[in-house]
């Protein structure tokens, strides 16, 4: 383990580096609380797993034991969009950029009919030219 990055009432994040992968990734403990709660996270982990996009954060696995759920996934090293914008000076050019990247996600995303709702919209992550949605809160 590198270091915790997140502690909630239920849940801990990690940041860890993954020899299997030769990269740091993040894992997500979150404690079982009940029955319906937790069928409900496990489906929304296993399909994020089978989700393969450049601008998705890549759900790696689901694993867990009578107490806990840990996800496994991307490490994306990149700021929440709303921090982006508000402390970066974008051109027009990386204005264009992250707007088809948005565009191109949101595309994919109908394709393959996955919906967000509204009260957790999805968290965009940017570094440089690339932009990476992130589904596991949504």
């Amino acid at each position: 383990m590198i270091k915790t990055i997140k502690i909630s009432e239920n849940s801990k994040t990690y940041l860890v580096y993954d020899r299997e992968r030769n990269k740091k990734i993040l894992i997500k403990e979150i404690k079982k609380t009940d029955n319906e709660k937790t069928d409900l996270l496990r489906s929304h982990y296993q399909s994020l797993i089978l989700i393969e996009n450049p601008h998705i954060l890549k759900v790696y696995e689901l694993i867990e034991n009578e107490d806990y759920l840990f996800i496994s996934y991307e490490y994306f090293e990149g700021e929440n969009f709303d921090k982006f914008t508000k402390n970066s000076r974008m051109g027009e050019e990386k204005i264009k950029d992250v707007t088809l990247n948005l565009i191109r996600c949101l595309i994919f995303l109908e394709e393959k009919n996955i919906f967000i709702d509204d009260k957790s919209i999805f968290k965009v992550l940017c570094l440089k030219k690339e932009i990476r949605v992130d589904l596991k809160n949504a």
